[in-house]
């Protein structure tokens, strides 16, 4: 679902929501977490690469059941030759799996980012100079989790940046 909304010449609200309802219809081979891959070799004596697990009827891999965004864009001119633009969002998700064998530690955590970007430019939109702030409330989350295959037990991750600013200058030919 999306909306967009413009109340007044100079502002407009956003708005879009996903409902996700994803999940294996059938994973009878799949990969073992770190922990299942132990308690297989204790109890068989074989090989790790040897489990496997029944994810059928469990969450796809990077499948949050909702996600979406609120925006606003407020943009004005300034004098007769200049404009001003102010933006700002906020990106929200449920929690969803990172690693494929749906492993609890690679489980994000739902979370909410808040965005603003502030820019001055020409009414021609010939350049503009902008200040960008993104994560603004430095919420810690990551990209990827996964187990290190040669040392069961130990995980790595990519973690995403925390909270950023930038200067953008802009020119169209």
């Amino acid at each position: 679902m999306d909306a967009q909304w413009r109340p007044i010449d100079t502002l407009t609200l956003g708005t879009s929501l996903a409902w996700l309802d994803a999940k294996y219809d059938s994973f009878t081979g799949a990969t073992c977490t770190a922990p299942q891959q132990n308690a297989f070799v204790a109890e068989t004596g074989l090989p790790a690469g040897r489990c496997t697990q029944d994810l059928s009827g469990r969450d796809l891999q990077f499948s949050p059941d909702f996600a979406g965004n609120v925006n606003a864009t407020f943009e004005t001119p300034v004098g007769d030759r200049y404009t001003l633009s102010v933006e700002a969002d906020v990106n929200f998700t449920s929690s969803y799996f990172t690693a494929q064998d749906l492993d609890p530690i690679s489980k994000q955590s739902g979370f909410a980012k808040l965005n603003m970007r502030v820019a001055f430019g020409d009414i021609d939109d010939r350049w503009s100079v902008a200040v960008v702030g993104r994560n603004l409330t430095d919420k810690k989350t990551t990209t990827w989790v996964n187990d290190v295959p040669v040392f069961r037990g130990a995980y790595f991750g990519f973690i995403d940046p925390p909270r950023t600013f930038g200067i953008q200058l802009r020119t169209n030919w």
